[in-house]
């Protein structure tokens, strides 16, 4: 699911920054990581089902990852529907703050993948921190969106959608690698090392 996230992601991005034709077909493959979410629900409803006690925790954190990577695939779709709203090409300074949050993001997909198999804590802080540091990025990107008097209305409303669209993959991400070193009543939460 993950990988498939990550591959909407890519070409959503490319689309929506970098003016490239969409190559894959969004729908779909958003489509492919419903029906795994489906799968794994339907399997563990069933695990449950014939063992009720038995992984229970691990079942509930399983259900969260998945509903994380949905979200990534479905944001994918979105950022790519939001830049057919744009009157032009994305170009200019601001365009590029955004790459540069997007091509940071893009780089927490390996890592998650590499801390999320490995169930390495250290590589899972790695991307949970660099989703604050998106975060702060974001932030500045929309104040200086906001002061900038040389854009129009339609530049203006589609980058500030694509931001938050963009930003909310990174936030997706941290919250899978949450559950490698969050107990499970905090996964899905802020870092507390981050306060």
């Amino acid at each position: 699911m993950l990988e498939i996230a990550e591959e909407i992601f890519t070409a959503a991005t490319a689309y929506a920054l970098d003016n490239q034709t969409l190559k894959i077909d969004l729908k779909a493959r958003d489509e492919e990581i419903n029906n795994r979410e489906v799968g794994i629900r339907g399997r563990l409803q069933e695990h449950f089902h014939q063992d009720p006690k038995q992984d229970i925790t691990i079942g509930l954190i399983l259900m969260s990852i998945v509903q994380d990577a949905e979200r990534a695939g479905d944001l994918g779709k979105s950022i790519a529907k939001m830049a057919d709203l744009a009157h032009r090409n994305r170009i200019g300074v601001r365009v590029q703050e955004l790459r540069n949050i997007r091509d940071l993001i893009a780089k927490m997909f390996p890592q998650m993948k590499q801390g999320f198999i490995g169930k390495d804590a250290w590589v899972a802080r790695v991307v949970m921190d660099q989703n604050i540091n998106i975060k702060s990025l974001t932030t500045q990107f929309m104040r200086n969106l906001a002061n900038d008097t040389d854009i129009s209305v339609n530049e203006a409303v589609v980058l500030a959608a694509l931001a938050r669209m963009i930003s909310r993959v990174s936030a997706h991400l941290s919250n899978i690698m949450s559950s490698v070193v969050m107990p499970f009543d905090q996964i899905r939460r802020a870092p507390s090392w981050s306060e």
